[in-house]
């Protein structure tokens, strides 16, 4: 019934770069939140694998538990929000796609350095 309305209202104080329906809004904020807990638990993991306890693996953690929910609003509650630049959330989401990518290739390559087998 209200999947095929349009999210963009008279009578709402959210305007949206895009003429999108709810369910494309819906289908694009759950695509948003997939690739946001990829890239999170890719930076995670490098932290936690290049930590060497857990007081040390839980005070680097903090300052990006910090950052995240700051950017969390923005990244994903107002996905399409013309407040916002245009660019900036896919701008946002590539960089954080390629921060998590390049920390967890240099953590393989150097652990396979490391590594016996090899």
């Amino acid at each position: 019934m209200f999947f095929n309305s349009n999210i963009n209202s008279v009578f709402g104080s959210y305007l949206s770069w895009y003429d999108l329906t709810f369910m494309q809004y819906m289908v694009i904020t759950v695509i948003a939140v997939y690739i946001l807990s990829f890239v999170i638990g890719l930076i995670v993991m490098f932290i936690s694998s290049i930590a060497n306890n857990y007081i040390t693996l839980i005070g680097v953690q903090a300052p990006i538990i910090f950052i995240i929910s700051e950017l969390l609003p923005r990244i994903v509650g107002r996905i399409t929000d013309i407040y916002l630049p245009k660019y900036f959330i896919p701008i946002t989401y590539f960089s954080l796609i390629i921060i998590g990518t390049i920390l967890i290739v240099i953590r393989w390559k150097k652990e396979k350095k490391l590594d016996i087998v090899n």
